[in-house]
């Protein structure tokens, strides 16, 4: 039977079948008219049905015909070159050949006309490989039609994925074959196809076919008598002649494939060629030459330097370049500030993206009403779009009282702030035809998810100029000379400020223009500093327009919670460590209330330092650590230096809100140093001093914690009230297995990554603590005059800061009180003067 002839029969069935059931589909329909009580409605029946079609349809054409011709073959891999010795095998048995048994399946591919197209896969390791190669495969489809696969693997997972068999000692990652059963193709075109081009080092495939596909399977051009390629089905293992086989044997991937569909040989048959892929260059297509690279390279040049301005297209469509593209300068380019104007057609179209509703009047195309448009023109719009639906209330009035609030702004920001309100299609299109006109002065540094590292990545246009305006000014901005610079930091955004001479050297390298290497960013951010210009710099929660927040938010994303029980133990273990031996709630209270002071405040001056002394190992500082990693950048943990924050220089203290001094020396040998550090606690301005940049007066909003193992490291001094110190509790000191367990749901790997629904969670727990009536200072003037104790840990530190003079006088209070002769008083090793 021929193919044309098969393909008719199927017709003809699939006919009869749909015939059969619309009669069937009518009968019930007309059974439907008369029977109210019926269950199930005519269109459910009616799909029914058409599922029983669809189904029996499938069924019948999904079966493969297969056609009669003798396919070549040998058991074994070591084929004879004598041709006439070959094997061969009925084409409508293969389906019943035994692969499993002791002949290999080897077909033998001679020198003929035709094939099926076929491929060969050795070389992929990976599962992203693999994913690569179906998606190529099925971009074929359209052309070459279904193809088989088949295969397999060593690794488990991507067998479970794709369907391989799993052979565990197999040496290659992924073995799969490919055959397109549907449909022939020419051997010279196969060939044509899988050819390579270049010299060895060179050597790449002609066709933007996938990368992985194995050439060495394709000898199928007639050299001598015995040319020939052997092909091993995919469900054969590897047999050779007096050695032991390999047992590779793959199987097939999809659900209802069948061995044959693996047979690359075909009937030669040219009564018809429906089946004879013609067009395969519709889906496979010819890769450009090294020397056609180059030719598309500089055309592509030549077009850039048109965008640029620097050449032109003459008549006979050659280029006449203007200026070298090396020579432009700074001063060459420009961008365009005016105003953006709509005519009556365009603010309609404007407003016909919005539904007519009074919201929308009153709100979302408010910025209409401050934009450079008349008063007039304005209303007539507002009048006409508002009018396209009945309203309960009167039109005219309504837009009179809303156009009470006009006010003509000859600026482009309405343009922008209406933009915003557009879907993502929309304000690109907006964007692109007012690009020329259009640097958006609404975007915000604080609110944009790009750093610089992304715009400098990128490449533009001279003719797009306006674009790279705006995507620096979503990193970039200048107030009083200093350059201020968006800078991605692990979690967070950093904004780090330079000196014009800093900055010009930081960009000295990032040429953002395409083929133009004599202007850098530093000269466009100089020369239109303006574009960038803001007039405060702030350090605050929440962004304030047209302002620089030097504070871009927390580490850790908030998880809003009322379950803090993930958070307990962390909780019970500041308790336990940092609240010590004495007072362990009133101080714990302490703790926790003073941290989350900081985390609902971030701008905040407590006015006290927490001291932890403690034994090395107890878990002050892991403690410690833990608070500080949610503030992130805005957070030093571990600074071991007082000169560090309290020196000459100290751009750290400038947008810190959390500093802890960590083991630093006996801070008595830096007396000076120790008393900036007590106005520190208290101040919330003062001066910071950068390296290479003059010095300024800031806002300051730090605070101070210190951990140590030294009593003495900020010692206590009689009256000062700065200082809160707290005795920690050693008792899980070098305990291995207490510490594993407190740290798997926090920092599961030590000096690794913090959990971050931990952390979400204790952010939330100290941004929503009640601290009502917290007092820092307060509570520790309440301490301090707590005398009728049996021990107190605040008048303890404070004694021990005394010199010999004063400690002698305390321990002697109550004749002083009395009053006593100075000639009676002996000090060891002070003696009176006259």
């Amino acid at each position: 039977m021929s193919r044309q002839t098969t393909r008719n029969v199927s017709i003809t069935k699939s006919g009869v079948i749909a015939r059969e059931l619309m009669d069937k589909m009518i009968e019930e329909q007309e059974k439907n008219k008369t029977n109210e009580t019926i269950f199930e409605s005519v269109d459910e029946q009616d799909n029914k049905l058409l599922d029983e079609l669809f189904s029996k349809y499938v069924n019948e054409t999904s079966k493969r015909v297969i056609p009669e011709f003798f396919v070549k073959w040998y058991p074994v891999i070591d084929v004879p070159s004598d041709l006439k010795i070959i094997c061969t095998y009925y084409s409508t048995k293969i389906n019943d050949f035994t692969f499993d048994g002791s002949d290999a399946f080897i077909e033998v591919i001679l020198t003929d006309k035709y094939c099926h197209p076929y491929f060969d896969f050795d070389h992929i390791e990976s599962n992203e490989q693999y994913t690569s190669v179906i998606t190529w495969f099925d971009s074929l489809v359209s052309e070459f039609g279904q193809y088989s696969i088949g295969g397999y693997s060593n690794d488990s997972k991507i067998c479970a994925t794709h369907n391989l068999k799993y052979i565990t000692d197999a040496a290659k990652r992924i073995s799969i074959h490919v055959v397109f059963y549907e449909k022939r193709i020419l051997q010279q075109d196969m060939m044509e196809i899988v050819q390579k081009v270049g010299n060895q080092n060179t050597r790449r495939f002609a066709y933007d076919i996938n990368e992985f596909v194995d050439d060495s399977v394709y000898k199928l051009k007639h050299v001598s008598k015995s040319s020939r390629q052997i092909f091993r089905h995919i469900l054969s293992n590897k047999n050779y002649r007096g050695k032991e086989s390999i047992y590779i044997a793959g199987q097939l991937c999809k659900p209802n494939d069948q061995p044959f569909n693996q047979i690359i040989q075909c009937i030669q048959d040219d009564s018809s060629t429906d089946d004879v892929i013609s067009n395969w260059s519709n889906v496979i297509h010819k890769l450009p030459s090294l020397k056609e690279k180059e030719k598309e390279k500089t055309n592509a040049k030549g077009l850039v330097d048109v965008d640029n301005g620097v050449a032109e297209v003459a008549g006979d469509g050659k280029l006449i370049t203007k200026t070298h593209v090396k020579n432009i300068k700074i001063d060459d380019v420009d961008f365009d500030d005016n105003l953006i104007v709509f005519n009556k057609e365009q603010m309609m179209g404007l407003l016909n993206k919005f539904e007519t509703t009074f919201e929308n009047l009153e709100k979302t195309t408010a910025p209409i009403r401050y934009s450079n448009h008349t008063e007039e023109f304005v209303k007539e719009c507002y009048t006409e779009w508002y009018n396209q639906r009945t309203h309960n209330h009167n039109v005219d009035e309504t837009i009179n009282k809303i156009m009470k609030y006009f006010k003509q702004e000859f600026t482009n920001k309405w343009f922008y702030s209406i933009n915003k309100h557009l879907d993502s299609i929309d304000q690109q299109r907006y964007k692109n035809e007012h690009k020329h006109l259009f640097v958006d002065k609404t975007i915000n540094i604080n609110e944009s998810e790009y750093d610089i590292i992304d715009v400098k990545a990128r490449q533009y246009k001279i003719s797009d100029f306006n674009q790279l305006i705006n995507d620096l000014r979503e990193v970039v901005r200048v107030k009083d000379g200093a350059c201020y610079i968006k800078i991605r930091d692990r979690r967070q955004f950093k904004i780090v400020m330079k000196s014009e001479e800093q900055m010009m050297n930081y960009f000295k390298f990032d040429k953002p223009f395409i083929n133009v290497n004599s202007i850098n960013l530093g000269q466009i951010i100089n020369k239109y500093s303006k574009a960038f210009r803001y007039n405060e710099v702030t350090f605050q929660e929440k962004n304030k327009e047209g302002c620089i927040n030097m504070f871009t938010g927390f580490a850790y994303k908030e998880i809003q919670t009322n379950d803090f029980t993930q958070i307990q133990p962390f909780l019970n273990h500041v308790k336990n460590v940092l609240g010590g031996k004495v007072d362990t709630e009133q101080n714990y209270e302490y703790i926790i209330k003073w941290f989350a002071s900081i985390f609902q405040q971030v701008k905040l001056k407590i006015g006290t330092m927490m001291n932890f002394i403690g034994q090395q190992g107890c878990g002050k500082s892991f403690s410690i650590e833990t608070i500080y990693e949610l503030l992130g950048i805005f957070a030093l943990k571990n600074v071991d230096e007082l000169s560090k924050i309290f020196g000459k220089f100290n751009a750290l203290a400038a947008t810190a809100i959390l500093i802890n001094f960590n083991e630093i020396q006996d801070a008595t040998d830096s007396f000076n140093l120790q008393h900036k550090m007590k106005s520190a606690i208290t101040q919330a301005s003062g001066i910071i001093e950068r390296k290479g940049v003059d010095s300024v007066e800031n806002e300051i909003w730090i605070n101070f914690t210190c951990t140590c193992n030294d009593v003495n490291a900020i010692p206590a001094e009689k009256g000062n009230r700065k200082f809160q110190y707290f005795t920690c509790k050693n008792e899980f000191a070098d305990k291995r297995e207490y510490f594993q367990n407190l740290c798997k749901d926090i920092q599961p790997q030590k000096q690794g990554e913090y959990n971050e629904e931990f952390m979400g969670i204790l952010l939330h727990y100290f941004r929503t603590l009640d601290i009502q009536g917290f007092d820092a200072e307060d509570s520790i003037v309440q301490a301090s005059r707590n005398t009728n104790v049996i021990y107190n840990e605040q008048l303890e530190r404070q004694y021990t800061g005394l010199n010999q003079v004063d400690r002698f006088v305390v321990d002697n209070f109550p004749i002083f009180e009395i009053g006593v002769p100075i000639q009676c008083i002996k000090i060891d090793k002070y003696q009176l003067t006259e």
